[in-house]
């Protein structure tokens, strides 16, 4: 069984897009960096773009996979934010879903306060 994690990036937008991105290792290794991620807003500058560039090397070595998602304003106004979550989190389920066959469990917000 695979377990993505899922989280939204950004404070709740309101005149910009939402993004979100679900990350899938492929490796328990890299397991404590992904948790080490879970709120960028509580992590300093140069934290964030070392974990990115971890993050990175590791998608290109194929150790992990991600998928970002991101929903325009106009999109956000016709389905309210709620609606623009859950169309963010079927995309991602979409891309992992006909990549991995196998079963898939979503971990959305993990270690949301």
């Amino acid at each position: 069984m695979f377990i993505i994690w899922i989280d939204e990036a950004g404070r709740w937008p309101l005149a910009w897009p939402l993004v979100m991105c679900g990350v899938l290792s492929l490796s328990k290794k890299w397991n404590q960096i992904i948790n080490q991620c879970y709120d960028s807003k509580q992590t300093k500058e140069a934290e964030r773009e070392r974990l990115f560039e971890l993050l990175v090397w590791a998608k290109n070595s194929w150790d992990i996979d991600f998928c970002l998602s991101v929903v325009d304003a106009t999109m956000i106004d016709l389905v309210f934010m709620r609606g623009a979550l859950r169309v963010a989190a079927k995309e991602i389920s979409d891309y992992f879903s006909t990549k991995y066959w196998s079963k898939i469990m979503f971990q959305i917000d993990w270690k949301h306060d």
